[in-house]
């Protein structure tokens, strides 16, 4: 058996259950760390601390993920994906990862800039 089917094979068997735009199938879902950074989940800002709440996704390749617009639902939440890519080997993919964020989070880019003057 290829690589490909093995992949998929641990995804059915160790995956939770989760909804992708309300179409159930398996994935792994997982905070996200930085191997390097111990506080990964929260960052300094001049005007003080930022939240980064962030997971990771790994499913399968044939689940259609669309960034800023698909919604994962767990049993622990909702999340939205903010980055995704297929990891391939040759023309097969083998396996999703994605980046998601909670569900209604703003993010910072997300806000009006302040560039009028008074």
């Amino acid at each position: 058996m290829k690589i490909y089917g093995k992949v998929q094979k641990l995804i059915d068997r160790y995956g939770m259950d989760v909804l992708v735009d309300n179409k159930k199938t398996k994935a792994f879902v997982q905070p996200y760390r930085n191997s390097g950074n111990k506080n990964s989940f929260i960052e300094r800002k001049t005007a003080g601390f930022i939240r980064k709440n962030r997971y990771l996704y790994i499913g399968k390749p044939e689940v259609k993920l669309i960034c800023d617009k698909s919604v994962i639902q767990t049993a622990d939440g909702k999340y939205i994906v903010r980055r995704y890519d297929i990891y391939r080997m040759g023309k097969y993919g083998i396996y999703t990862y994605a980046v998601l964020a909670p569900l209604g989070e703003i993010l910072e880019d997300e806000y009006e800039s302040d560039n009028y003057t008074t």
